[in-house]
């Protein structure tokens, strides 16, 4: 009889959990996009237009555009230029101006708003260069540039318009007075000035004419009794004695005046008209009075 022998295995086996699903954290970085400005418009889209012996406030509109969000936008600089003088000229009143903008419509953060607006003002004065056509400067023109920013650069544009002549004139006194003067006598070497000044951006001559009761009625006062014809008014921007003057007359005479435009040391430059009566022998009494005519005239080039 045969024994058997029974060999008993034991298996053990150990069980690792093992996780059906893990994180892990994924990390990029996000370019910054430098803004640019979509829109540039001077004046709403007109010529400059000045107004005489003051300021002109002009405004330049600006819509800037970044692709990482409106609220990186930093700013908007800006300048007002001659072009042919440069952005980076000094400032200026005749030529070159300067504004830092002003946004002019809300941010709203978060990345869906891209753009944000900004207005830029300017003050100019009443000298400002011209240079439409028929001024000294008509080959030129004006230039508004912006420059937007964000926290790591900037982009540029630019606008360009003319900026039209202004011709004004304004009158230290609004009345010559020549006293008491004798028939059959003048004022010799005394003159009566009256002052003019140029509020205009163009250098001026002057065009003159007068008249008694009514234009071109071949007086230059009317008196009490008579009437005193038009040439015995007379002119000179020099001192004179009478009878080397110009004679005034009916009609409009042109005036080689010469009266240059302002500038930052000399806004209001003025010159002096110097003026001489006579009266006749006879036909004339009492008070007499009329009327002076007085026009500024382009003359870009004082010629």
């Amino acid at each position: 009889m045969h024994k058997r022998t029974a060999i008993i295995v034991i298996i053990m086996v150990a069980c690792m959990q093992i996780s059906i699903g893990e994180t892990a954290t994924t990390n990029a970085d996000v370019e910054n996009v430098i803004p640019e400005i979509a829109l540039i418009e001077l004046n709403g889209g007109n010529d400059i237009t000045l107004t005489a012996n003051t300021t002109t406030e002009i405004w330049g509109s600006v819509v800037v555009s970044d692709d990482n969000g409106c609220e990186n936008i930093l700013g908007v600089n800006s300048t007002l230029f001659m072009t042919s003088v440069g952005t980076d000229a000094p400032d200026d009143k005749n030529y070159h101006y300067t504004s830092v903008c002003i946004r002019s419509d809300d941010c709203t953060p978060g990345g869906a708003d891209l753009t944000v607006s900004y207005e830029c003002g300017y003050n100019l004065t009443w000298y400002a260069e011209p240079t439409d056509a028929g001024s000294a400067n008509e080959a030129d023109d004006w230039t508004f540039r912006a420059v937007a920013y964000d926290s790591v650069g900037s982009n540029a544009n630019t606008d360009v318009k003319e900026l039209r002549t202004l011709t004004a004139i304004s009158l230290e006194a609004t009345s010559i007075n020549f006293g008491v003067i004798a028939l059959n006598s003048n004022t010799g070497s005394v003159n009566q000035n009256l002052t003019i000044f140029n509020h205009g951006n163009e250098p001026i001559d002057l065009e003159l004419s007068g008249y008694g009761a009514a234009p071109e009625d071949g007086a230059c006062m009317i008196c009490t009794t008579g009437s005193v014809n038009v040439n015995y008014l007379e002119y000179s921007d020099m001192d004179f004695s009478y009878g080397a003057g110009n004679d005034l007359s009916a009609t409009p005479s042109a005036f080689d005046f010469d009266l240059n435009r302002g500038t930052e040391v000399l806004e209001r430059p003025s010159k002096k008209i110097r003026f001489g009566l006579g009266f006749p022998a006879s036909g004339l009494s009492g008070t007499c009075s009329g009327t002076l005519l007085i026009t500024a005239v382009s003359d870009p080039n004082l010629d």
